[in-house]
């Protein structure tokens, strides 16, 4: 975690949040992750990657993100070799939700709010996101739930009937955990 306070110092000044496994890693039991996630705002993303390189940090591509045209980003490698991926975020709700994460810190990390997290997730819809999503809503306090349900409710009801299939699915494999 240390290289990513380092990530975080080298992005201040521009509000963002961590994202993908790290930010996951919040709110269920930790899983690995080879690279770190960070989301901005769309119009912040030229100059959280102006930052990003003048720290040294090399560019080494843009990011697929083809599921979401309203979402963007680049991934780099910083001096000692970690990856970062920044996400730029064109939603209505990025700037909340950003803005959130910067109010609820994890261990000193700005870290998405647990229902905008599971609406990322939703959205780029890979496997190891799924997976996530049932450990993430499975350890869900009922609060946190009708947070997340409402959320989706209001900007993917799509997605309602697979966001509670999904959360049962991590109950039960919490409840099998515990035995």
């Amino acid at each position: 975690m240390e290289w990513w306070r380092g990530v975080d110092r080298d992005l201040s000044g521009i509000p963002h949040a961590l994202v993908g496994a790290a930010a996951s890693n919040a709110y269920m039991a930790p899983r690995m992750t080879a690279d770190l996630d960070v989301a901005v705002v769309v119009r912040d993303l030229a100059r959280a990657e102006a930052l990003l390189a003048g720290c040294g940090y090399e560019r080494l591509g843009d990011l697929n993100m083809s599921l979401d045209p309203q979402l963007t980003g680049s991934r780099w490698r910083t001096p000692a070799g970690e990856y970062v991926d920044i996400i730029g975020i064109g939603h209505r709700w990025a700037a909340t939700a950003i803005a959130e994460a910067q109010g609820a810190p994890w261990h000193g990390l700005p870290v998405m709010p647990i229902p905008y997290l599971v609406l990322m997730k939703l959205i780029s819809s890979r496997a190891v996101d799924t997976a996530d999503l049932q450990r993430v809503l499975g350890a869900a306090s009922e609060q946190q739930w009708l947070e997340v349900r409402d959320l989706v409710f209001r900007l993917r009801p799509q997605d309602l009937e697979d966001l509670d299939a999904l959360r049962q699915i991590g109950l039960w494999e919490r409840d099998q955990a515990s035995r």
